[in-house]
């Protein structure tokens, strides 16, 4: 009996082990998330999101949500160019935003008033 039960235990215990060491496998990519407003601090709904791994140029994108959020998920880590369009705003763009294993990179995004050029 005591043997079948110390076979039981050790055999949970190792069990146990390799669920743990799985899930700390499991995660390989990062996010980025933010917010974008306007010049008057008012949250910007429909801007696009566009984020370009500048070592494999991949790219990821996201529409901003009614709260003017946005998250781009499952990104390799690495240095991105992020850029932001929304619809009346001068496009935004930063090169440098780094995206780190299991972490979520903040990028709010104010945006300025597009130029208006007229004749």
């Amino acid at each position: 009996m005591f043997k079948s039960l110390r076979f039981c235990f050790t055999a949970l215990a190792l069990v146990a082990m390799f669920a743990l060491s799985a899930m700390a496998q499991s995660t390989v990519t990062g996010a980025i998330n933010g917010t974008v407003t306007n010049p008057n601090k008012e949250v910007v709904a429909g801007a696009t999101i566009t984020a370009k791994n500048n070592g494999t140029n991949k790219e990821a994108t996201a529409t901003t949500d009614d709260n003017g959020g946005f998250k781009l998920v499952n990104l390799e880590p690495g240095t991105y160019t992020v850029t932001v369009n929304g619809s009346g705003f001068a496009p935004l763009s930063n090169e440098n935003v780094v995206v780190e294993v299991g972490r979520s990179t903040t990028f709010d995004a104010p945006l300025s008033l597009q130029g208006v050029t007229g004749t």
